[in-house]
């Protein structure tokens, strides 16, 4: 249960209680490091330069392919993905490289469970993602909360983590988040090249390189550096944009147990700004009819002048000691800084069509100049221990974090002026020129929260797993309502999650999960206060699969069921205000994650998930019994990789991946789910073709893809691209 309480300054009251928990937990270390070691799961290494992986560290390359073993989403510690009580999809560097994904949002669409908000091309300020039927924009980059877009230059693995799950991520959406977690140094060395093309004028160059530095009394520096610039097109006019990025990951050994490490990464982004939201003509009176029309390629109803410019800086250093066999610290500190500048000459979205000349026309409203400047910064204090009582083994868990996160918006407005609707069969974007800007008031948004959690691992006999843990939050956040009114929500909230699995046999396992989250809902009410927060409670039934039938399968089905609370609603009394006014959803469904390999050279993976998310109660009578805007009730992915091993076709690989989606209703609110309200469902397929040689004693990768082979037109955050080709070329050594 959430209270929201009024204090005077809740501020002073963290920073007092911040020193106390740190000191508490220095001496509980040093306590427990004079106690004689117990057999422990850690191992000392007698080299000092032997990299070891942290037990707050994961890195798929420790893994092969598209299986992986081990995680830390869920629990914070790395911990055997076949044991852990929740749903957890992961795509790997190598699935990346596959399915040729440039950025996130096509990592994302490539998975089960998850419907893009956001299209992937120009105007993508952020990732919107609805997980099980809930919208969020929480990505999170190695465990620490940010909200900037990012390159996949800077990936090693993307993990879906589904459902509740505040007890990992602090504030989430109920339907779950997106973890990515970043390649780490591991002292290989290697140089690798990638050059890539495809159609619409794109171009992507990149470029890593890994290693170790001698820094003396026989240590070394271990590094992984990368670079990535691309350009590139649309199928539509006015989608140009340019974007490079930089990332550098350094690990060195301070002490015999002690590491320090540190990543950053640049991503500027510079583009036209389209009007890539869906057009909607009415059909006839009353509320909703709207039907899709899809807009000339060559039309821009921003005007032909709008741009977005984006800078990102990611930031992370942690120091990672081990006490001793059985007791590890972590210490990290992050920082996600974004800002973006939007000039729009132009706000239109409404059609209007004239009954005597047909002509179709849109109408105009004031010019934006929009600055925005978003920050988080995260402390974060983990403390693990471990221990071996046969026949049962123990891990516990202690971490202390705090997250500051600030948002800036400036905007700059112009007069209305009556400006004279754009004709959308042939735009003059020069006519009726808004008036001269002014300066608009900043409208800032930030929070403040402190957590404490713990957690322990029980495993008994190796074949039974129990897992408990709460956190608990404290915080506050604050938004301008008007001249002098800062309306201040504060909050405390415990949130438990209780989970056991069980090895049938060592490779496959039966688990049962139940979590809950919070997070702040954005937004005002008519009296200036803010939203409640909102909730969410969950439970998942399911079965892993782990190397099965002889190593061949591996997977994950599940059945869950959620409730959430607090969903945010037009309020129907005062237009530009919302409310909550306990208005609650409930969610329902199955899916399935497998990976087959009927033979060493064939991989098949195949995702469905069935989805039934409705409005079960709202203030408004007419919303009840509605489904969750843009959840379609069926999704299903699709993939297969056979390689030639011998003969003339030896080193051809076959890549065909494909996806479906149901239909799903558009609008919010109390819009009808009426066939006139539904974005269709939709069939998608690609083609990948590859070859691997030996050129000059260097591996060469040559790669051909054809992407939405039967040329459907479909609409996933926006209208999809439409048939089209890329290829690359890429080398290591």
């Amino acid at each position: 249960m959430i209270t929201v309480q009024q204090t005077a300054n809740p501020a002073h009251r963290f920073r007092s209680g911040i020193p106390c928990f740190l000191g508490c937990l220095f001496l509980a270390s040093s306590a427990l490091a004079q106690i004689s070691p117990a057999p422990g799961t850690i191992k000392k290494s007698e080299d000092p330069n032997t990299v070891q992986l942290s037990e707050f560290v994961v890195n798929s390359t420790s893994d092969t392919g598209y299986d992986v073993t081990n995680s830390v989403s869920g629990v914070r510690f790395r911990t055997e993905l076949l044991t852990l009580p929740k749903t957890i999809n992961i795509a790997t560097a190598e699935f990346i490289q596959d399915i040729g994904a440039t950025d996130l949002a096509q990592i994302i669409a490539a998975m089960t469970g998850g419907t893009i908000e956001t299209p992937s091309g120009n105007g993508a300020t952020d990732l919107g993602v609805r997980l099980r039927g809930v919208a969020g924009t929480f990505v999170y980059r190695d465990g620490m909360r940010g909200f900037a877009p990012v390159d996949p230059v800077s990936i090693d693995r993307v993990e879906i983590i589904k459902g509740p799950s505040s007890f990992f991520g602090g504030q989430v959406q109920p339907g779950g988040f997106i973890n990515y977690v970043t390649k780490q140094p591991n002292g290989k060395k290697f140089t690798a090249l990638r050059q890539s093309f495809g159609s619409y004028d794109t171009y992507r160059t990149e470029v890593e390189n890994s290693g170790a530095i001698e820094a003396g009394h026989n240590k070394k520096i271990t590094y992984r550096v990368a670079a990535a610039y691309q350009s590139n097109g649309s199928f539509r006019e006015f989608e140009h944009q340019k974007k490079w990025s930089p990332y550098i990951a350094l690990s060195y050994p301070l002490f015999r147990d002690t590491t320090i490490s540190a990543n950053f990464q640049y991503l500027k982004r510079e583009m036209d700004y389209a009007s890539t939201n869906l057009l909607f003509l009415t059909l006839g009176p009353g509320v909703g009819n709207y039907t899709p029309y899809r807009p000339r390629k060559d039309f821009n109803g921003y005007g032909d002048k709008a741009f977005i410019n984006i800078g990102t800086a990611l930031t992370g250093v942690s120091v990672d000691h081990r006490f001793a066999r059985w007791l590890s610290l972590r210490a990290s500190l992050f920082q996600s800084e974004t800002h973006h500048t939007r000039f729009n000459p132009n706000l239109g979205q409404t059609i209007a069509t004239n009954a005597t000349t047909g002509a179709r026309t849109i109408t105009r409203s004031n010019l934006t100049f929009l600055n925005q400047a978003n920050q988080d910064r995260t402390a974060r204090t983990d403390l693990l221990g471990n221990w071996d009582f046969e026949p049962v083994k123990l891990k516990a868990y202690a971490g202390w974090e705090r997250v500051y996160g600030k948002f800036m918006v400036v905007n700059l407005t112009s007069p209305a002026n009556s400006l004279t609707p754009l004709n959308i069969d042939r735009p003059d974007y020069t006519i009726s020129a808004p008036g001269a800007a002014t300066v608009g008031t900043p409208n800032p948004f930030y929070g403040i929260y402190d957590a404490l959690s713990g957690g322990i691992q029980a495993q008994v006999f190796e074949k039974l797993f129990f897992y408990t843990g709460t956190r608990h939050d404290d915080g506050y956040s604050n938004k301008p309502a008007g001249k002098d009114i800062l309306p201040t929500s504060k909050f405390k909230v415990n949130t438990p999650h209780i989970g056991a699995s069980y090895k049938i046999t060592p490779n496959v396992a039966v688990f049962v999960g139940k979590a809950q989250s919070f997070v702040p809902n954005a937004g005002l009410r008519f009296d200036g206060t803010l939203l409640d927060p909102l909730t969410g409670k969950g439970t998942d039934v399911g079965v892993k699969f782990s190397e099965f039938l002889g190593g061949k399968l591996s997977g994950t089905i599940t059945a869950f069921d959620q409730e959430i609370s607090n969903t945010v609603i037009a309020d129907p009394d005062h237009p530009g205000f919302n409310t909550t006014s306990g208005a609650s959803n409930k969610i329902k469904g199955a899916e399935f994650d497998l990976s087959y390999r009927p033979i060493p050279n064939w991989r098949m993976v195949v995702g469905y998930s069935n989805l039934e998310s409705k409005i079960v109660f709202s203030p408004t009578p007419a919303a009840i019994g509605l489904r969750t805007p843009n959840t379609p009730t069926h999704g299903v992915n699709f993939l297969s990789n056979y390689s030639f091993t011998t003969g003339a076709l030896q080193g051809l690989g076959i890549i065909v991946t494909g996806n479906y989606v149901s239909s799903r209703r558009q609008g919010s609110g109390v819009t009808p789910d009426t066939s006139y309200n539904r974005y269709p469902g939709y069939k998608k397929a690609d083609v990948v073709l590859n070859y691997g040689a030996k050129i000059s004693n260097h591996d060469v990768r040559f790669s051909l893809g054809l992407r939405n082979v039967t040329n459907a037109e479909y609409i996933a955050g926006g209208w999809g691209v439409p048939r089209n080709f890329d290829g690359s070329v890429s080398t290591r050594f």
